[in-house]
C-alpha cells in the first residue's frame, strides 16, 4: 500500500479507489484526518511555488510525505518510469 500518514492526521496516499479532500470528495468527509491523492498532493505544492493562499500551512507536511512515498516506490519499483 501506498500511503504516508503524518503526525496530524494528514494521509496522502497513491490509491485511484481512496477519497481525496480536493479531487474525490466521496467518503473523504466522513473519515477524521485530511486524506490527498498523490496528484492533489503534488498540487499543493506547486500552489504554494506560485503564491497561492492557504496552501503554505501544508507545505511541510506534503513535502516531507511525497519523499517518503517517492522512496518507497523506489524501494519496489527501481526501474519503473
Amino acid at each position: 500500500m501506498e500511503y504516508v500518514l503524518s503526525s496530524e492526521k494528514l494521509l496522502i496516499h497513491a490509491r485511484e479507489d481512496w477519497p481525496c479532500a480536493l479531487c474525490r470528495l466521496g467518503d473523504a468527509s466522513e473519515r477524521s484526518g485530511l486524506w490527498l491523492c498523490l496528484h492533489c498532493a503534488q498540487n499543493v505544492i506547486l500552489q504554494v511555488e506560485a503564491g497561492v493562499e492557504g496552501s503554505r500551512e501544508l507545505l511541510d507536511e506534503v513535502a516531507d510525505a511525497l519523499v517518503f512515498i517517492a522512496a518507497r516506490r523506489a524501494e519496489t519499483q527501481p526501474f519503473a518510469d
